[in-house]
């Protein structure tokens, strides 16, 4: 209770001078301001370049948002658990299809270690939102508490344009763009209304009870755009350079939204498994494609998306790019063991997976998640046992063991062969059904 009186005390000093905060000064400290956008669309704040000698125990954000929101729906969640921030911020200004609020956050320990300082996550209607332009101005105890000393104003950095975390120079955003949503039926996609150029924009579907999302298309001047689905609801794509329209269909559970897999296939059941669990989506045009192949970047993505995303430090792979769908999912599987990569240290994304390395991923993966992964029983009633890689030999053995990779016509295991996406469907149904 103590704790949270003084942080009202603070905030309340700190509303007070946020209402006469002084001009700019002709010599502003010396920062920058940085975002750090995630693969969900989070966007993360933070300042840098700021005189480590002074310590900081409060902040004011001037925020300058492309589009029209509501204070309330601006909202800054603090990096630190000791820091505090309002569920919201305070309306500025508002016109020219711009919003200006202004966002405090306050601490009754340090905000900065040395010259950095970690803002917090910064949303708008609940989803990430990228700044226009910050202003800020810091305060220490005695600016939140008495205001500052006779003849002195606070400390205010400048106004300047945010820039990607790790780059040099700062990087201009440009213009922002609409971002419309289509009618539809038995559902609702939720998503900020404007973003800018490569900005990850995220969105939510929301179908009613008894349905189920079946397709959903983000259109720009004729083309499509690829979004990514992150589960539970939760999509992303990059903003391209100019207005998006967003439209989605939606059906009653039970029903598969593709022409190419009709009920009586043998991967019927797979594919609505793994299709209503968000493991895997259509290829466009109402088809699934079952026979096409599947990547190695997808197989991990999707065990990623079950493990809800983690972040990890970014993996040794020269083949695996910052920015791609694959990356974070890549980094995820290499820094828990669940891929090794290829002998000359890459790891081919867009490699198609073959059936024991699907079974030697599929098989790391259950040791991470704590599974007996003790084999039993041999593959010797199959005429190309043979023909498993060393490497593959236990994780194989394992798979056939527990029923997940069964063979082909003939006694073949065909483990060098390429798992189809219909089979792949059906290796992680049966992975899933066992270990999950």
């Amino acid at each position: 209770m103590k704790r949270h009186n003084r942080w009202m005390v603070l905030l309340l000093a700190f509303c007070l001078l946020g209402l006469c905060l002084p001009p700019l000064p002709a010599q502003a400290a010396a920062g920058w301001a940085a975002f750090r956008q995630d693969a969900d669309g989070s966007v993360s704040l933070s300042l840098d370049g700021l005189d480590p000698a002074q310590v900081v125990y409060g902040v004011q954000l001037e925020v300058t948002l492309d589009g029209t929101y509501q204070a309330e729906q601006v909202v800054l969640t603090p990096a630190d658990s000791a820091a505090y921030s309002p569920e919201g911020g305070r309306l500025v200004a508002q016109s020219g299809g711009k919003t200006v609020v202004e966002l405090y956050l306050t601490s009754p320990y340090a905000l900065n270690h040395g010259s950095l300082l970690q803002l917090g996550k910064l949303t708008a209607n609940g989803f990430g939102i990228i700044p226009e332009s910050l202003r800020v101005a810091l305060f220490d105890s005695d600016d939140l508490q008495n205001g500052p000393p006779a003849g002195q104003d606070p400390v205010v950095l400048e106004d300047f344009e945010l820039r990607r975390e790790g780059e040099s120079g700062g990087a201009s955003l440009g213009n922002g763009h609409a971002i419309r949503v289509s009618p539809c039926e038995h559902g609702t996609l939720r998503v900020n209304p404007t973003a800018w150029k490569n900005q990850l924009v995220s969105l939510s579907v929301e179908p009613e009870e008894g349905y189920r999302l079946g397709a959903l298309s983000v259109l720009t001047s004729g083309s499509t755009i690829h979004a990514a689905d992150l589960g539970a609801g939760r999509w992303v794509f990059p903003m391209p350079e100019g207005d998006v329209l967003l439209q989605a269909t939606f059906l009653p559970l039970g029903e598969l939204p593709f022409d190419d897999v009709k009920s009586g296939d043998w991967f019927y059941p797979a594919v609505q498994f793994v299709y209503e669990r968000g493991m895997m989506a259509g290829t466009g045009d109402r088809r699934f494609s079952p026979g096409t192949t599947t990547s190695r970047g997808m197989i991990v993505t999707i065990l990623h998306r079950l493990e809800n995303e983690p972040h990890e430090e970014p993996s040794s792979f020269p083949d695996v790019k910052p920015g791609q769908w694959y990356t974070q999912a890549v980094h995820w599987a290499a820094a828990n063991g669940v891929v090794s990569g290829y002998s000359d240290g890459c790891f081919g994304p867009m490699d198609v997976i073959t059936r024991e390395q699907l079974a030697a991923i599929l098989f790391r993966y259950a040791k991470l998640k704590g599974s007996d992964v003790t084999t039993s029983g041999s593959l010797e009633g199959f005429v190309d046992a043979g023909q498993v890689s060393g490497y593959a030999a236990e994780p194989v053995n394992w798979a056939v063991s527990q029923g997940i990779i069964t063979g082909k016509d003939g006694s073949r295991l065909d483990p060098k062969g390429i798992a189809t996406r219909a089979e792949a469907a059906t290796i992680l149904m049966r992975f899933s059904q066992k270990f999950l």
